[in-house]
């Protein structure tokens, strides 16, 4: 036994379901539209991100350069061993200790 049916719609269902269908698109499209300027934007911060730990690498080496530099300038440096010469005492006027300061 074979058994047809036509299924048909009237013109209120298909408007309705038409509009819907519209609805969805739009609401999806700007999603789309969302989703792409989030990800310019994540692309723009990633970008300036990378520029400035390029010139902040760039700074500490020139800086580096720089202490190198004046660490190692013709100067007159002065170097001190320094020891105790005595040793820890305390009376009624504090504690008293005596340094011996030696140039190198």
């Amino acid at each position: 036994m074979e058994v047809r049916a036509v299924v048909s719609y009237d013109e209120k269902t298909v408007a309705d379901t038409k509009a819907q269908s519209e609805r969805e698109y739009a609401t999806q499209k700007s999603i789309k539209n969302a989703t792409w300027a989030a990800f310019m934007a994540v692309s723009i911060y990633a970008l300036l991100t990378s520029l400035q730990w390029c010139e902040m690498r760039q700074t500490t080496k020139t800086t580096q350069d720089q202490l190198v530099l004046l660490r190692d300038a013709d100067r007159p440096w002065v170097a001190v061993d320094v020891s105790i010469s005595s040793p820890l005492t305390f009376d009624s006027t504090g504690v008293h200790i005596e340094f011996a300061f030696v140039p190198n």
